[in-house]
């Protein structure tokens, strides 16, 4: 069955669907080989295939509506938010403020597509912005989600979180509805002195399910915390001021978390200025059985240095 869904999703993602059009197939696995196709094979793979034909139709629903192109749609639903061309960053745009949702033809659209992307095994990325929209969108959210926040109106990097409302209070609304969260953003301006909210018990009960964080300011974050974080997986950094204190942070971090498998240091700006040499280093890595390696950020789309456990 596995070489089948394979064979299958390598012709979808080889932009030939018809030649399975015939194909009969439950439900189910129809939506495990979407799991396999990037967002510009899906819509044209789930438009000839009867059982598909929904898939597509929720994603030129909410792409129409809410004028945002399939690669914030599907696998990863960003829920409707107002993008910026942005050519510096690895998305080509960047997100602004969340885009209201009023009608009920806009909520039915809404739902229909988180519906289609939790079945298919995408994700459903959640802006932390304010109270307001929290609590309008929270009826359609799925159990899963990703939180995120967006630079400032003035500026393309994350130095700050810009929502009216605070960012604490948004995590405990989303706390108190239990729903959890896979991937957290950390601003900048709670990674330090601001940080009396990440001792709070319902924080640690939230938190402790994400298997990512993306962090901002990484010489600010405290470590002691990650931890508690019993599930965490994977850290993405913004490298700036990294130091040569911060670089032994993680390394202690790396070596002592029992889930933790990657971590990346990413520049700010597009060129090296030096920064990442601190994290450049074999033996350290080498003796608690990690690697490290060059590759491109996840943040900015600069370059950075992967931490990785062999």
């Amino acid at each position: 069955m596995t070489t089948l869904l394979g064979e299958l999703a390598s012709l979808a993602v080889s932009k030939n669907p018809h030649q399975i059009y015939s194909v009969s197939l439950p439900q189910e696995l129809w939506e495990r080989i979407l799991s396999h196709c990037d967002s510009d094979v899906v819509f044209p793979f789930c438009h000839v295939i009867k059982p598909l034909k929904h898939v597509s139709e929720a994603i030129y629903n909410v792409g129409t509506i809410f004028n945002m192109s399939f690669d914030v749609l599907f696998p990863t639903f960003w829920l409707p938010v107002q993008f910026e061309v942005c050519k510096t960053v690895k998305l080509g745009k960047i997100p602004r403020e969340p885009l209201p949702i009023c009608s009920n033809q806009e909520f039915a659209a809404v739902e229909a597509l988180i519906k289609v992307v939790s079945c298919c095994g995408g994700m459903v990325k959640l802006q932390a912005y304010s109270l307001v929209h929290f609590e309008a969108i929270r009826p359609i959210l799925p159990k899963i989600v990703d939180v995120y926040i967006s630079p400032p109106a003035d500026g393309i990097y994350y130095d700050d979180y810009a929502g009216p409302d605070t960012y604490e209070s948004i995590l405990a609304a989303i706390h108190s509805f239990n729903i959890k969260i896979r991937k957290l953003d950390i601003p900048s301006l709670y990674n330090a002195q601001e940080t009396e909210y990440l001792d709070n018990p319902w924080f640690l009960q939230l938190a402790r399910h994400s298997k990512m964080l993306r962090c901002f300011r990484c010489d600010l974050l405290p470590l002691d915390i990650l931890i508690d974080f019993k599930y965490l997986e994977q850290i993405e950094l913004d490298s700036f001021e990294l130091s040569e204190y911060s670089f032994d942070l993680f390394l202690t971090a790396a070596r002592g978390h029992p889930r933790l498998r990657r971590v990346t240091f990413e520049n700010m700006v597009m060129h090296d200025g030096g920064q990442l040499e601190f994290v450049r280093l074999d033996e350290e890595l080498n003796d608690i059985g990690w690697r490290w390696y060059d590759g491109v950020g996840e943040i900015y789309g600069n370059p950075c240095v992967v931490w990785e456990k062999i």
